[in-house]
């Protein structure tokens, strides 16, 4: 996720620049541990080429109402227990649940804002959203008067984000827990990435998800103004119905289009080896298609845009094709088939600057001066998680650095040598390079937290959004001046390729850079 609108804060950090001082940001050290042993390569699984360890098979039929904006869906989970011990109490993520008055989220906005615009004091109560699981059962067992609601983070009895279940019998370790959902959506007026405008809908953290198995315990924290995701791989069946005229984008390949009797149209996705699925859905949608061929094999690029940012449509593409060859040859090889960018419309742009697997949001306006970059700046940076965030699925909650900090590094370098100097901006009255913005944030606020902390105990948004991205950044840049670039370079794509499609840690991180 991008911090903040770019194009909000672009005039005070040229302002900024002319009276920052030169200040010299530590290095973090850490004491060397042995490393682990890491190897992830394609394997065979019934014939079938994997990535990852698939703990997690999602099959989810899901139908738009393009007005009212809600969905209504069922879902099947089947989850593959490799925890090593038997379970019977699991817990599930009801990330909509976020966008209700008295949920932690909105307590913790009022109190320091969040990332994006973010509701305000007077949002209107017709725009909040909500997941309401309306049924769950397991093998034949209605558990729906079982659910109950935790809060593993605070007291906030409100907060609906967060539910466990106890299954009648344990699950053994190696065998499998089935659940069956129907559950109803309503998505919220555009808001921290996700929600509705006018005929626009984008559709993320829209299911119930299942926590994670992680350091001996369950790992499934509630949605807070300033945390991300943290989910299993595994396999994505979904199926949207909604009416012919729409334009979708998602987060996986369409394998089957469906026309019905009542003039709706079904469409089958399929997606592998990633941790989520998202989708976007507009009639006003003008669709661009593009391809590249990287190491691992072609990759089809989709542009959805919307009215009035046509003249992005190119630079959307360019920044796509740039960090796709940038990104494998310094850092690993892109293994999927598509990537998908979802222009956001006017009004919409909160919806812009998020990523998901193999789907992205972008950010732009119909008027965007060549000299600013911020189409280029948004894309490539979200195209960056789907290294960090994507394939090598760190824990955003506790440790968001190893993905926003890591992922705003190589933000400055691909930028650096995709658009030159001045990749932040490069107008006749003022020029920026992405190093200098990235330092600039922290500058903002540089000294109120460490780098690792769990993302809802910064002191403040602002000092979430400082620290994890700019000051992270500009020490990883402050690190590649002691060891050179080379080095740098090799750590990180050392990095990548040991522990993709696994959850390390930032010890791992630290580790890998001192091996190197």
């Amino acid at each position: 996720m991008r911090f903040g609108r770019l194009t909000c804060g672009f005039v005070g950090i040229l302002a900024l620049s002319a009276a920052a001082a030169a200040q010299s940001p530590a290095v973090v050290a850490a004491a060397k541990t042995p490393l682990p042993s890491v190897k992830m390569d394609e394997t065979q699984k019934g014939g079938e080429k994997t990535l990852s360890v698939r703990v997690v098979a999602y099959n989810i039929d899901a139908k738009l109402d393009p007005v009212k904006h809600t969905i209504d869906a069922t879902e099947t989970l089947e989850y593959l227990n490799l925890t090593g011990q038997p379970q019977q109490t699991f817990p599930f993520h009801l990330y909509l649940n976020a966008f209700q008055p008295q949920s932690t989220f909105m307590t913790e906005v009022h109190r320091s804002g969040t990332r994006g615009n973010g509701p305000g004091s007077g949002w209107d109560p017709l725009h909040y959203g909500s997941i309401e699981v309306k049924h769950l059962e397991s093998d034949g067992v209605d558990l729906t008067s079982q659910m109950q609601f935790i809060h593993p983070d605070d007291d906030n009895t409100q907060d609906k984000t967060v539910f466990q279940v106890t299954l009648p019998k344990p699950v053994p370790p190696g065998g499998t827990a089935k659940f069956s959902f129907t559950f109803h959506d309503i998505l919220p007026e555009v808001v921290e990435r996700t929600g509705y405008k006018r005929d626009f809908d984008m559709v993320g953290q829209w299911f119930p998800k299942v926590g994670v198995w992680w350091k001996n315990a369950w790992n499934c924290h509630q949605f807070h103004a300033s945390t991300e995701f943290f989910a299993d791989f595994g396999t994505f069946d979904v199926k949207i119905t909604l009416p012919r005229n729409e334009v979708v984008g998602a987060g996986g390949d369409l394998v089957d289009r469906h026309d019905n009797p009542d003039g709706s149209m079904t469409l089958h996705y399929s997606s592998q080896d990633v941790h989520d699925f998202s989708w976007a859905a507009s009639p006003s949608f003008r669709r661009v298609e593009d391809r590249w061929q990287g190491s691992a094999q072609p990759v089809q690029i989709i542009v959805l845009i919307s009215p009035g940012n046509m003249s992005s449509a190119q630079r959307y593409v360019q920044a796509i094709k740039g960090s796709l060859t940038m990104f494998d040859k310094w850092y690993g090889p892109y293994p999927y088939d598509r990537i998908t960018l979802i222009d956001p419309p006017h009004g919409g742009e909160d919806a812009g600057g998020m990523e998901y697997p193999t789907l992205i949001t972008g950010d732009t306006s119909w008027n965007m001066p060549k000299g600013i970059l911020l189409p280029e700046i948004v894309t490539e940076h979200e195209f960056g998680h789907q290294y960090w965030y994507g394939m090598v699925a760190t824990n955003e909650f506790e440790e968001a650095w190893l993905d926003e900090g890591i992922n705003s590094y190589t933000e400055v370098k691909v930028m650096d040598a995709l658009y030159g100097r001045n990749s932040f901006a490069n107008l006749p009255f003022a020029q920026m390079s992405e190093d200098q913005a990235q330092r600039l944030m922290y500058l903002s606020d540089p000294d109120t937290d460490p780098i690792a902390r769990l993302g809802w105990k910064f002191y403040s948004n602002n000092a979430y959004g400082a620290v994890t991205y700019g000051k992270t950044a500009t020490m990883l840049l402050t690190l590649e001046k002691i060891i050179g670039e080379d080095t740098m370079r090799n750590a990180l794509h050392t990095y990548f390729m040991r522990y993709r499609f696994t959850h390390p840690t930032g010890t791992d991180f630290i580790n890998t850079v001192e091996e190197v």
